[in-house]
């Protein structure tokens, strides 16, 4: 029988394993000591359950399959990389890797983990964003059956009956479903037709999700709401996921507030959720239209110059800047109304440049620092012409607010408190961007070397899980609308190993099923009958 997990929670690391395609013979890095260490007291803290979300992207785990393109469905026999031929050193081999991370993880009491199947080896590209089969001159996915025959691979090896270990969930697709030319989702129905049955056939105990819905640069409403509907209204009752997911970043808004609704060209954290929600009803099968939401990944970075989330002051350039213009220079504005007064410094963005203003005068602003976020000379975002918007910015940082700064704490606050009040499907979990080993520190870690203090980020998240430390035990394949929260950690080949914190707020009553649920039970969400009844808040 496959592995079945006894205990659950609403808290899951992820840990992405760089590496490199098996052509070039890469290290793979091992786990760093510190993430076993932390996860085994998370772990301990929460009385068991903890989840570790684990990314090992497909084209550095299997070999680029020789003579082209493979035929869909593939008739190659797969190589999975175990190092060069006579190889004994672990960190040469992409199984070996996996096997020994899936081992380290196993041999914390109570984890489960999850995994995530993304970037098919190039051979395998053959399919568009319409999931037609255009060839490998054009394609940029993997076809249903490639993605099937890799899933079943990962499922049947950690069934808990191989050897290798047991896994408790796997997700297909990471983001690739939303950024490759088109951005329909609709290659995504076939491929979840194909792979999520032949898991379940495999271990019907798993948890099975899809690929994020990702915001666009501009009218992020309509395409969540499109792509949304291309991919729940291709996907059968039967093969419907046990979760969806959405990756929410703020850059590039005139407010890094997710709650905030005044910028049409973003969407609020409030307002994605019930466009997934709506289309969920609108376009899932019967039965699944209360599909659990999560959002696995969310974030800002250190350093970034964004809007200023209490002025959202804009006016527009009075001529024009050049590349090379070099610093102090006077750059003029239509209206200084509402910017800082005289004499105080403070951030600007200038259409995609951030710059720094030394003191004002009216309608004269000083720059004695342009091209803060570092873009090759050559850059378009360094040349403005006259009538470009010019806002007031603060820069993101890690605990200090005030005129200049914003800490990013409240934020993540704010996401837990969506995806715990506003989830309408009700609950779900939440993603941060990352928690740093080694230095140098990557610009989104979430770190306790970055300050543990009040406004830090790790008491803002630390607070939150000690808020809501648990949900009840209760068997993986009953928890229809767990909402977990996910650290998502990783490891950099060549610069640092990096994790990434995933957190979902929520404290939460399950009723579980009464027994394993079996391939002819179909797919969650369960009912009243099934001794499965919806969740509700518990009190602390």
């Amino acid at each position: 029988m496959p592995y079945t997990p006894t205990i659950d929670s609403p808290y899951v690391y992820t840990y992405y394993q760089d590496g490199a395609k098996p052509v070039s013979n890469p290290t793979y890095p091992a786990l760093p000591a510190a993430l076993i260490t932390d996860l085994t007291a998370l772990n301990n803290i929460i009385g068991g359950g903890l989840w570790v979300r684990y990314q090992f992207r497909w084209r550095n785990y299997e070999t680029n399959p020789a003579g082209g393109a493979v035929s869909e469905p593939p008739t190659n026999t797969p190589i999975y990389w175990d190092g060069p031929v006579g190889n004994t050193d672990p960190t040469k081999s992409a199984v070996q890797t996996m096997d020994n991370a899936i081992a380290a993880f196993n041999a914390i009491s109570g984890l489960n983990v999850m995994l995530t199947i993304q970037d098919a080896p190039d051979n395998y590209l053959i399919f568009d964003d319409s999931g037609t089969n255009v060839g490998l001159a054009t394609g940029t996915l993997g076809g249903p059956q490639a993605y099937s025959r890799f899933a079943q691979h990962l499922a049947q090896r950690y069934d808990g009956n191989h050897g290798h270990g047991h896994v408790e969930s796997i997700q297909i697709g990471n983001e690739e479903f939303d950024t490759v030319a088109g951005r329909t989702g609709r290659a995504l129905p076939a491929v979840a037709n194909a792979s999520i049955p032949a898991v379940r056939a495999i271990n019907p105990a798993l948890l099975m999700g899809i690929c994020a819905v990702r915001k666009t640069p501009t009218n992020s409403s309509t395409h969540i709401s499109n792509w949304c509907q291309n991919v729940f209204s291709g996907i059968t009752a039967a093969n419907f996921p046990d979760f969806v997911d959405a990756h929410c970043y703020y850059a590039g808004r005139l407010s890094p507030d997710p709650t905030s609704t005044v910028d049409t060209t973003g969407v609020s954290i409030a307002n994605e959720l019930t466009l997934i929600g709506n289309a969920l009803q609108s376009y899932a099968p019967t039965g699944q239209k209360t599909t659990p939401i999560y959002a696995l990944e969310t974030g800002w970075n250190v350093g970034d110059v964004v809007g200023n989330p209490t002025s959202l002051v804009t006016t527009t350039l009075s001529g024009t800047i050049s590349s090379t213009q070099a610093t102090p220079f006077t750059l003029n504005v239509a209206a200084g109304t509402g910017f800082p007064t005289t004499g105080n410094d403070f951030y600007l963005i200038v259409a995609n440049e951030w710059m720094h203003c030394s003191t004002r005068t009216g309608t004269a602003f000083t720059i004695d620092q342009r091209n803060i976020e570092k873009d090759v000379s050559t850059s378009s975002n360094l040349t403005h012409a006259n009538g470009e918007t010019v806002q007031w910015a603060v820069m993101i940082t890690d605990g200090t607010t005030d005129a200049k700064h914003q800490s990013r704490a409240p934020y993540f606050t704010a996401m837990f408190d969506a995806l715990r009040t506003q989830n309408p499907n009700p609950v779900g979990k939440l993603g941060i961007w990352t928690i740093d080993y080694q230095k140098p520190l990557q610009a989104a870690s979430v770190s306790p070397s970055l300050g543990t203090g009040t406004g830090s980020s790790w008491k803002a998240i630390t607070d939150y899980m000690t808020a809501h430390p648990s949900w009840l035990s209760s068997p993986l394949n009953t928890l229809q609308t767990n909402a977990r929260a996910a650290f998502k950690i990783r490891a950099q080949t060549r610069t640092n190993t990096r994790t990434t914190f995933f957190i979902v707020p929520a404290n939460v009553t399950i009723y579980p099923k009464t027994m394993p649920l079996t391939a002819s039970d179909g797919n969650l969400p369960m009912t009243a009958s099934d001794g499965n009844l919806p969740m509700k808040e518990a009190n602390p």
